[in-house]
């Protein structure tokens, strides 16, 4: 495992993003749950959470001046504007974010797009995890209704959940095969439940509790 993956989780445990026993989009309670918002409200810990995508970013993507980091408002557009700036203090190149707006602006510049984004550009999606896809599906659709001709190249999410569906199906997969776009991630569950247990922070029925769900709704 890179090291920087071993820092992210002990990132997220410290600043209270790993919790039990929360209830996800789809209703169901489950024992472990991944929150970005956490204690991530400060100039320091955005910019830490920022490496660690800019790092996955560098070792998951071809990035070129035809890259485009797009956030989901609203919790996407401080995570890909410091990602951006991240991107740029570590590895020296200078790359494009844009974001949408909840609602349309009739004045000023107008629309629901920020930034600038051309028919020739490659999208990447940056978000926190992954539950249904729906959002992804929404800007996927929101993005080629006002930029006819672009590409979305990917969508890099902090943690996958491996989660499963109703029918038995991966959901990262199924999104994937629906839309062509493939999903990445910093981390996955697997790497969150090695770090944790390796350094303690595994308590043993929150363990048994995360493997019962696993076998129900894991892959």
């Amino acid at each position: 495992m890179e090291s920087y993956k071993r820092d992210f989780v002990l990132f997220l445990a410290n600043n209270n993003c790993i919790l039990r026993n929360k209830v996800l989009k789809s209703g169901r309670i489950t024992p472990i749950y991944f929150n970005f918002g956490g204690e991530i409200y400060t100039g320091k810990n955005i910019c830490q959470l920022s490496e660690y995508y800019a790092h996955a970013l560098h070792s998951l993507f071809i990035v070129d001046d035809k890259t485009v980091l797009f956030g989901p408002a609203m919790k996407g557009i401080p995570l890909v504007t410091e990602t951006a700036s991240a991107y740029c203090r570590l590895y020296a190149q200078d790359i494009r974010f844009a974001y949408n707006r909840e609602t349309e602006k009739d004045h000023g510049e107008g629309g629901l797009l920020c930034g600038r984004v051309t028919e020739k550009d490659k999208i990447i999606i940056l978000d926190d995890v992954f539950t249904t896809g729906d959002t992804k599906k929404d800007i996927n659709a929101l993005l080629t209704a006002h930029v006819p001709g672009v590409t979305v190249a990917g969508v890099l999410i902090g943690v996958d959940r491996k989660e499963m569906n109703a029918d038995g199906h991966n959901t990262v997969e199924i999104f994937s095969h629906e839309t062509g776009i493939h999903v990445h991630s910093v981390l996955t569950i697997d790497d969150v439940l090695t770090v944790l247990q390796a350094e303690n922070l595994l308590p043993a029925d929150w363990k048994e509790d995360i493997l019962k769900e696993r076998t129900e709704h894991g892959c």
